[in-house]
């Protein structure tokens, strides 16, 4: 599915998609590293950033006016503080960055303006 440009939705993007369109309150976690897919579980408020792939890959622009949250292993920090700031440029409000090594979780924000 694509979202008006020339790039995809993230995995399971659509379910995003459909609740902004419509007004639905919309808190959505994006599940990245190595345990993402099972991490989103099927859960509707989940999307998930697949392991192997940038987040340059996907069409991110369904969080505009969106407060996201990432959840992601602190190995993978560079890549997805790449997709908090794709996430702010495409008009996010405000972005939670969750590492965690399985020791100790940390949480970093970031937002626009």
């Amino acid at each position: 599915m694509r979202n008006g440009g020339t790039l995809p939705l993230p995995p399971y993007g659509a379910a995003v998609l459909d609740a902004v369109r419509n007004r639905r309150p919309v808190n959505t976690f994006i599940m990245a590293g190595p345990d993402a897919w099972n991490r989103h579980k099927n859960r509707s408020d989940r999307v998930v950033l697949p392991p192997d792939t940038s987040p340059d890959d996907f069409d991110w622009r369904i969080f505009r006016g969106c407060s996201p949250t990432i959840i992601g292993d602190d190995a993978d920090h560079v890549r997805l503080k790449r997709l908090a700031w794709i996430l702010l440029r495409a008009g996010a409000k405000l972005v939670c960055v969750i590492f965690d090594d399985g020791g100790v979780t940390r949480a970093v924000f970031y937002r626009n303006g």
